[in-house]
């Protein structure tokens, strides 16, 4: 979007040198911001759950996932539980239920279950430094170095770029469905950061009504980054 304003405005011009395009110019700064970016993220998302405290924001609530899956079983077994969850013909029906048929979820989830045990026993009979060395490999296999890998296998191969970005009349059999759903996902990001942050401050503001902890924002650094956004950065 900083991009995109910078080209429509042609502020930058006046540094273009060696009969550099605008286009061109901008076309490279979009590539660095985007190679920044997916570093950024693949190190955010490898590096952040070590370094969260068990009582910073977005910590898990009390209570392990265990402990609610056996809640849910014994719910599910004895035909009781919460008002608020609805029955169904397979069971205990909520946010988590698959919307596929329970003959066909049943052995998906046998074999992902062996699957797990398998890779569990595998993973302890290791060495404690063999464990650690690949559980640190294993936070770097997160969504956006994987999505940076299949974005650098189709940009590198001449082959799909044909499958994926001409017109479908030429043989861009992907570039209706699947390249289009993925820009039209994209351009929606940051809108959506705008929602879960909105979200974020009811829930704060719903807590605060409570009498809940709802978090302390210091008056003189909300004074200062409002300045700074609203009356620094135009001038």
């Amino acid at each position: 979007m900083l991009i995109e304003s910078l080209k429509q405005t042609q502020i930058l011009n006046a540094i273009l040198v060696n009969g550099d395009t605008a286009s061109a110019a901008f076309d490279r700064a979009e590539s660095y911001f985007l190679v920044n970016a997916m570093i950024s993220n693949s190190l955010t998302f490898a590096l952040g759950p070590r370094l969260l405290k068990p009582g910073d924001e977005d910590a898990p609530d009390s209570g392990s996932e265990d402990e609610q899956e056996n809640e849910d079983d014994r719910g599910e077994g004895n035909g009781n539980g919460n008002g608020d969850i609805e029955r169904g013909p397979d069971g205990l029906v909520n946010e988590h239920t698959s919307l596929l048929p329970s003959r066909t979820i049943k052995p998906a989830n046998r074999i992902e279950k062996k699957g797990y045990l398998k890779t569990r026993n595998w993973f302890n009979s290791l060495g404690p430094k063999t464990q650690e060395s690949i559980d640190i490999a294993w936070q770097f296999a997160n969504a956006p170095l994987l999505g940076a890998i299949v974005g650098a296998i189709i940009g590198l191969t001449p082959a799909l770029h044909t499958l994926f970005f001409s017109d479908s009349n030429k043989g861009g059999y992907l570039n209706a469905s699947l390249t289009t759903a993925i820009k039209n996902i994209g351009n929606l990001f940051a809108s959506t950061q705008i929602i879960v942050v909105g979200v974020k401050l009811s829930q704060s503001l719903l807590r605060m009504k409570r009498g809940e902890d709802s978090g302390e924002v210091s008056k003189p650094s909300l004074a200062l980054v409002t300045f700074i956004r609203f009356f620094v950065w135009p001038l």
